[in-house]
C-alpha cells in the first residue's frame, strides 16, 4: 500500500509545532505514514534523559462505545483478535464486573476525569457542557503535583470547540465526535488538517509524546474516537472478517413484554425527537413481532473493525513506553466511556441501564503493585479511576471524590465493598431514552423513570435471570424486594448529593451528536 503523508502545508505547520515542544523530524517521520503496524516498531528513542524517579507514569485508554465482552481474552465474537489487549489483560487486572455511572459520553467521561457523578460535575448532556475548575479532574490535580500532563483525542464536552482544556500541559483533539478519515486536529490551540485515519493519526502522536525526553513523570491520556457511529473501519481492516458471522445475542428474542413502554417505542420509533412524530401512544404494541437475527450485519462488523485499529495502537503505546525504559514503571488503564447494545434486546445504542449498555472493560497494568492475572469479582465504577490514580502518585484525593480507590481490591486490605452502584441518565434528545436513576446491586436491579407518568419501572434478579428477559417490579412476591432497593436508591441519591429537583428539571433539547 502507497504510503499517505500529510499535506505538506499542514505537514510543515504541524512539524514547526513539535519541534518547539522538543521533538525532533526524526521521531516524527515514523508516526505519519498511514502503513499500519501489526507488530509496532519504533524509531530508537531521541536523545536525552527519560524520567527515572518512583512516582509512576499515568497511560489511561479510552476507547469509544466499547462493551464488555467485545475485545480480549473474553471477547464473544471468535473471530475478533486482539492480541495486544489480550496481553494487556494478561499482565495486568481485569475487573469482570466494571460499570459507568452514565451510560453517555461526555457525562461519563467527566465522571472518569473528576471521580464524581454527572449530578456533581455538572456535564450531563453530550456536546453543549464542559468541566470547569471543580470538581478538579484528576490530570488537573496531577499537573499542580509535577506530572506533565497531555490529552489525545476525542474531548466531545463543549463540542462548539476543539482547543485546550485546564489540566493539560499538552492537547491535541477534535471538536465534537470528529470523524474517521482526514480530521482537522487542534494542538494546543492552532487547528491543522491531517490526512489519515484517525485512530493511527492519535496513535502514533501519543506514542511520539511518551517517548519525549523528561525529567519528571508524565500522565497521558489516549482518547480514540472508535468505535463509535458512523463506523468506518481503516482501509486495511475493511474486508476483514471474511465470511464471517456474528453470534445471536442470548437476549435478542426479547419482546419487551412487561417492560416499560417506552422501551417498545424506542425500539419502533428511534432515538431522534423527528422519528417520534411519526408514533402516537396507540402504535405501541404490548410486545414485540418476533424478528430475524442478521448475522452479517455490516454496520455491527464495521463496528468490530474499528477495533482492529484500536488493539494496533495499544501494541504501539506499549512499545514506546518499552522502547524508553518506562513500560514497568507506568500505570496503564484500559476502558471505554459506556457499554453498547449490540443487538441486545433488539436495540443498539447505549443509556439504557441494561448490562450491556453500562458494563465495560476494565484493566489495569502495574506489576509493581497489580497483581497479575487476577480478576476482583467486586462491583467497581470508572468512578474509582480517579481515586486510585490519584493515591497510586501520592496526590491527596479531593471530598469532591465520589468514587473508591482500587487499591484495598488489589493488595488484599479490603475490609468491606460497596454494595450498589447508582446509575444515572439525563434526558436529551426529546423523548428518546427518558431520564433514568437507578440502582445495582450484586444481585439485583432497581431501575425508575422519575420524568415518566403512567409507565412502569424495572426489577431484575441478575442471578436467575442475567439476561435480563422478565420484569419483577409488579410481582406481588417481590414487592419487599422492590421496598428494598427503591430504600437503597435514596440512600445512594442522600450520599451523593443528589438533589429530587434534577430528577424531572427540563434541560434544552441539544443537538443530535451521538
Amino acid at each position: 500500500m502507497p504510503a499517505k503523508v500529510w499535506p505538506r502545508r499542514a505537514l510543515l505547520r504541524y512539524a514547526g509545532g513539535v519541534a518547539a515542544a522538543g521533538f525532533g523530524g526524526a521521531l516524527l517521520a515514523p508516526y505519519l505514514r498511514d502503513v499500519g503496524y501489526r507488530k509496532p516498531v519504533l524509531e530508537p528513542p531521541p536523545l536525552g534523559p527519560h524520567y527515572r524517579g518512583e512516582r509512576p507514569n499515568i497511560l489511561v485508554v479510552v476507547v469509544d462505545d466499547l462493551a464488555a465482552g467485545v475485545v480480549g481474552k473474553r471477547s464473544r465474537f471468535p473471530f475478533l483478535k486482539t492480541p495486544h489487549i489480550s496481553s494487556l489483560e494478561g499482565e495486568g487486572v481485569f475487573f469482570p464486573q466494571a460499570f459507568v455511572p452514565t451510560a453517555v459520553c461526555s457525562p461519563s467521561r467527566a465522571s472518569l476525569l473528576t471521580g464524581t457523578y454527572a449530578h456533581t460535575h455538572g456535564v450531563r448532556v453530550n456536546d453543549t457542557q464542559d468541566l470547569g475548575e471543580t470538581p478538579p479532574s484528576f490530570p488537573s490535580l496531577l499537573k499542580r503535583a509535577g506530572y506533565e500532563t497531555g490529552f489525545v483525542g476525542k474531548w466531545h464536552m463543549d463540542s462548539a470547540h476543539a482547543g485546550p482544556r485546564l489540566g493539560f500541559d499538552t492537547w491535541l483533539s477534535f471538536a465534537g465526535q470528529g470523524v474517521y478519515k482526514n480530521p482537522v486536529l487542534n494542538e494546543n490551540g492552532r487547528d491543522f488538517p491531517v490526512s489519515g485515519y484517525v485512530t493511527d493519526v492519535l496513535s502514533r502522536y501519543a506514542a511520539a509524546w511518551v517517548q519525549r525526553p523528561r525529567d519528571r513523570p508524565f500522565c497521558l491520556i489516549v482518547s480514540h474516537k472508535a468505535a463509535h457511529v458512523p463506523f468506518e473501519a481503516a482501509a486495511r481492516h475493511r474486508f476483514a472478517f471474511a465470511g464471517a458471522e456474528l453470534p445471536e445475542p442470548a437476549n435478542f428474542g426479547d419482546t419487551l413484554e412487561g417492560k416499560p413502554a417506552w422501551q417498545r417505542r424506542y425500539k419502533l420509533c428511534g432515538l431522534h425527537p423527528d422519528t417520534w412524530d411519526l408514533c402516537s401512544d396507540a402504535d405501541v404494541p404490548a410486545l414485540l413481532p418476533a424478528e430475524r437475527w442478521n448475522p452479517r450485519n455490516y454496520d455491527l462488523l464495521t463496528h468490530l473493525r474499528t477495533l482492529l485499529a484500536v488493539d494496533e495502537s495499544v501494541g504501539l503505546l506499549m512499545e514506546a513506553l518499552r522502547s524508553v525504559g518506562q513500560l514497568d514503571d507506568t500505570l496503564i488503564v484500559f476502558t471505554s466511556d459506556n457499554g453498547f447494545l449490540l443487538g441486545a434486546h433488539r436495540l443498539f445504542d447505549k443509556r439504557t441501564m441494561h448490562e450491556e449498555s453500562i458494563r465495560v472493560p476494565l484493566v489495569l497494568r502495574y506489576p509493581k503493585r497489580v497483581p497479575t492475572g487476577s480478576e476482583p469479582p467486586e462491583l467497581v465504577s470508572t468512578l474509582d479511576l480517579a481515586p486510585t490514580i490519584l493515591e497510586l502518585a501520592g496526590v491527596r484525593v479531593p471530598e469532591t471524590v465520589q468514587g473508591l480507590s482500587l487499591w484495598p481490591l488489589l493488595d488484599g486490605s479490603r475490609a468491606s465493598w460497596r454494595t450498589e452502584l447508582l446509575y444515572e441518565y439525563f434526558q436529551e434528545y426529546g423523548p428518546g431514552v427518558p431520564s433514568i436513576l437507578g440502582v445495582r446491586s450484586e444481585r439485583w436491579k432497581y431501575v425508575t423513570y422519575p420524568e415518566l407518568t403512567g409507565d412502569i419501572g424495572e426489577l431484575y434478579d441478575l442471578r436467575d435471570d442475567p439476561l435480563e428477559l422478565r420484569n419483577l417490579i409488579s410481582v406481588a412476591r417481590y414487592q419487599g424486594v422492590v421496598a428494598a432497593m427503591q430504600g437503597a436508591l435514596e440512600q445512594q441519591l442522600a450520599a451523593t448529593g443528589y438533589s429530587p429537583s434534577q430528577a424531572v428539571e427540563q434541560l434544552e433539547p441539544v443537538p443530535a451528536n451521538f
